[in-house]
């Protein structure tokens, strides 16, 4: 039922994390790798001969390269996948069985986790990310009223959810090639708001890593929002944007690119006024993760001080103190042992099978962790 695609470049390891982690799921898995070389034989021969998984290796655009994954799509519904994180399977069973139940929906997503490791023994922490997507969602009957609903208070929901396939090649799979990946973003959002509804279940199914920074091509700057892109445009590209958006959707909507690109123009011009107080009141942009406690900054001395029994309490006692000020869920959800309480307070669903998922993840990093601090214990 569903094909997940994993862009990937010049972090292999984590692709063969990413390998390792659906071989034994019964979704497609499509990675598209436009790292230098390709991934080594033995392992792109293994997946040739999986019947589920296609490597692609092209040293091509972001954009090019979800083109190419989208014409070989073969199920019903897509999700995209960052190669350094998760999507947790029972999550993703729950925007399937919406999507089943509701047809006049092209997307939907779980909610989204942070993680990070700790400790000698790589643990896994997690924290929220998006809380904003908790009750998510964008349903008006209309395609220009839902554009300008989701456009208002906008949020980054529609990147990593599912979608209907034709939908995902639709966006994803039909986009140009910016100069900011917030660009790519928002164009990708405002084509899926326009083809339908999209909403959010109460269920975990992603987690965002803070292992590594995002992956950017040498003319972009990953910190530049859809705002300072758009304002830095000049009038022969922000006409160009709105029709490339309203492009994508025109025949699927059976409306005049002309018409669409002025819904889209008035989208922008609303998000412009608004957005600025949602990144005060989120107290940052909302396209960012949550990342509290990065292992490889201050953190890492400490970790490296404390045993991991010390480490841990501290961090759960700071989760505490920051709930009890009020702050949603702090900015800790704890280990695997703490999270379903928490979750639950804060009304999340984590089933037992989700739990085990996520236990199943940790393993799968602890894993990772130790092959890569000894590379003479590496198999390929």
């Amino acid at each position: 039922m569903l094909t997940v695609v994993v862009p990937s470049l010049d972090r292999q390891d984590y692709l063969l994390r990413q390998i390792r982690f659906w071989a034994s799921s019964s979704a497609d898995l499509i990675v598209i790798d436009g790292s230098t070389q390709p991934l080594d034989y033995r392992v792109r021969s293994a997946m040739e001969h999986h019947e589920r998984m296609t490597y692609l290796h092209a040293q091509s655009s972001l954009s090019e390269r979800l083109a190419m994954a989208a014409e070989r799509i073969e199920t019903p519904y897509t999700v995209l996948g960052a190669d350094d994180e998760f999507h947790l399977q029972t999550g993703l069973s729950a925007s399937l069985d919406i999507l089943g139940e509701n047809p006049e929906l092209v997307g939907c997503i779980g909610q989204c986790l942070w993680f990070g490791i700790v400790g000698r023994a790589h643990h896994l922490i997690c924290g929220p990310s998006y809380p904003q997507h908790l009750g998510y969602s964008v349903r008006n009957p209309n395609p220009a009223d839902r554009l300008m609903t989701a456009m208002s208070g906008y949020t980054p929901a529609t990147c990593y959810g599912v979608l209907r396939t034709p939908t995902w090649q639709s966006t994803w799979g039909s986009l140009p090639d910016w100069s900011a990946p917030t660009a790519m973003e928002h164009q990708h959002a405002m084509a899926v708001y326009l083809l339908g509804g999209f909403v959010a279940t109460d269920h975990i199914q992603w987690l965002r890593s803070s292992e590594n920074e995002m992956i950017v091509k040498p003319l972009w700057n990953s910190k530049t929002s859809f705002t300072e892109w758009w304002t830095r445009s000049d009038a022969i590209v922000q006409v160009e944007y709105c029709e490339s958006v309203a492009t994508l959707v025109s025949q699927q909507l059976q409306v005049e690119v002309s018409e669409i690109s002025t819904w889209v123009l008035e989208a922008i011009e609303s998000y412009l006024i608004i957005q600025p107080q949602l990144d005060v009141s989120h107290n940052k942009p909302a396209y960012k993760v949550t990342r509290p406690w990065r292992v490889h900054e201050a953190p890492r001395m400490l970790s490296n001080l404390l045993p991991d029994s010390l480490l841990l309490r501290v961090k759960s006692a700071k989760g505490r103190a920051l709930r009890a000020l009020g702050q949603q869920g702090g900015d800790y959800y704890g280990t695997l042992d703490e999270m379903p309480a928490i979750l639950q307070s804060e009304g999340l669903v984590l089933t037992s099978a989700a739990a085990a998922e996520l236990a199943t993840i940790e393993a799968t990093i602890q894993e990772f962790n130790t092959l890569r601090a000894d590379p003479a214990l590496r198999v390929t």
